[in-house]
């Protein structure tokens, strides 16, 4: 019985720190801190080529990193940082995938992550309202560094906060911020030729790249969940 009721101590104790934690929303003076760390992979990143002699598109699922973001006030401090490793980027052919992350092409060797660091929102609309949810359009601004460069772009995107629900834990602890975006990029920006002495680029892979960015984040990070569990 003396075991039994050490046991449901524990337990209680155990159940209690987790829930304590999962209270603990990353509420920031400026809204909300959401993690990019989804235990599924289910976050991803598509890049699209489109040339004369070949179209390509790869994916990644290995994103990580944070979102600040304040669905009272989208406009105010809005900021993220996101990262890819280059070595992650698949478009379904090993040896292409090889050549696109070797010296002639991204280099992971020498520029092993992009990286996009959003430091402004701008032209943000309240386009649904929901007693659990907001959507916004929105242009963010920021720095995206490839291959070792780094440019400014403007990157138009629809953003939905969602509170915590038993709808939503499904997914991931925590409220989450569903993002989608889509902007394209200039291959010569970013002082990507491909090898030497072959034009390639032009006829088999395009001078312009189309990236989309689908993922989710929540308030609560799974793995430190676990940690408590």
């Amino acid at each position: 019985m003396k075991r039994l009721k050490q046991i449901l101590i524990m337990s209680t104790l155990v159940i209690a720190g987790v829930s304590a934690f999962a209270q603990n929303k990353h509420e920031t003076d400026n809204g909300y801190r959401f993690y990019i760390e989804d235990p599924m992979n289910r976050n991803t990143i598509t890049f699209k080529s489109e040339a004369p002699l070949e179209d390509i598109i790869g994916t990644s699922n290995q994103i990580t990193g944070f979102i600040n973001f304040n669905p009272e006030n989208p406009q105010k401090n809005g900021f993220a940082d996101l990262n890819v490793p280059v070595s992650s980027l698949n478009t379904g052919i090993p040896m292409r995938d090889e050549h696109l992350h070797g010296p002639g092409w991204l280099d992971a060797g020498a520029f092993p992550e992009i990286n996009l660091e959003i430091n402004e929102i701008k032209k943000a609309e309240l386009i649904k309202e929901t007693d659990h949810s907001r959507t916004f359009e929105l242009t963010a601004v920021g720095n995206f560094t490839l291959h070792g460069i780094n440019r400014e772009i403007d990157i138009p995107a629809r953003i939905t906060f969602l509170k915590e629900s038993d709808m939503t834990r499904m997914r991931l602890p925590g409220h989450l911020l569903a993002v989608r975006a889509d902007f394209t990029i200039q291959l010569a920006d970013y002082e990507i030729t491909g090898p030497e002495g072959m034009p390639i680029i032009g006829a088999k892979v395009g001078k312009e790249i189309k990236i989309s960015v689908n993922l989710i984040g929540g308030t609560v990070l799974p793995s430190l969940v676990q940690e408590k569990m």
